[in-house]
């Protein structure tokens, strides 16, 4: 399902290559993850984008950037939102609640909702 538009839009190369160093590379897969994703996100085909948007969430995580994985949450939240799907949204906002990764508030706040944030910022 979400070849073909990756295809459609000449990425195909470029995902391969982030699934390959995502194991072994993670900083440099979400990197691409997240150039697919945009370009994705910008075209006719910006439904496919979240899958690679939390693709990039999740490299980011095992390479170890909290900061950046929450970010392309954000993102990810963002255009959920903006599509007509916010059970996506309260999805991932679900998942960080869970998760409570050690992020800067600011991003906890933008992230989590109210009856979720940690004790530490009520």
């Amino acid at each position: 399902m979400l070849r073909g538009p990756v295809a459609r839009l000449g990425l195909t190369q470029q995902l391969d290559d982030a699934d390959e160093k995502y194991e072994t590379e993670p900083a440099a897969a979400s990197g691409i993850y997240g150039v697919i994703a945009d370009k994705l996100q910008s075209s006719p085909y910006a439904s496919h984008a979240p899958p690679i948007r939390a693709r990039q969430a999740d490299a980011f995580r095992s390479a170890g950037d909290n900061t950046m994985a929450v970010t392309a949450e954000l993102a990810l939240m963002a255009a959920a939102l903006s599509s007509g799907d916010p059970g996506l949204a309260l999805i991932t906002t679900d998942k960080l609640g869970r998760q409570r990764p050690e992020v800067p508030e600011s991003l906890v706040r933008a992230a989590i909702l109210p009856d979720q944030w940690p004790s530490r910022l009520t």
